[in-house]
């Protein structure tokens, strides 16, 4: 079973297809974060593949699963998704930025730590070991 990330490979897509008409069609099924049209047929490309291919990262993992699931038909033509790593050199190129993470805001309260207790005094042995009653 290939693990679910957020990106996908696209293969059998028309040839003189643009990343602007990738992103489109996709954003249907959520927030786009970047579309790269690849030569020569990418990671997923299967031998004697008809179209182009590219690769699509979305926002979060669920929009992803989404697109791949469903029936995607551009130009008449029936499209192959299946999901990717994304490799180091795409992390690093000068086009990727990173996911946006939805977090919860920090609680508005500084924490304090309670402080342990003071040793008992009636207990000579505790109060033997605390500087507190050492004298």
């Amino acid at each position: 079973m290939v693990r679910e990330t957020r990106h996908l490979w696209v293969g059998n897509l028309p040839e003189n297809i643009s990343e602007e008409r990738i992103k489109e069609h996709f954003k249907r099924y959520g927030p786009v974060q970047s579309v790269k049209v690849l030569a020569g047929g990418g990671v997923g490309g299967e031998e004697g593949s008809a179209g182009i291919c590219a690769t699509v990262a979305f926002v979060d993992i669920c929009s992803a699963a989404k697109a791949h699931k469903a029936d995607n038909r551009l130009e008449d033509r029936c499209l192959k998704t299946t999901y990717h790593e994304a490799s180091l050199s795409a992390l690093s190129s000068p086009q990727y930025t990173p996911p946006i993470h939805l977090h919860r805001e920090p609680p508005s309260h500084q924490y304090t730590p309670t402080p342990p207790p003071a040793p008992n005094s009636n207990n000579p042995a505790l109060a033997a070991r605390s500087p507190r009653f050492s004298g």
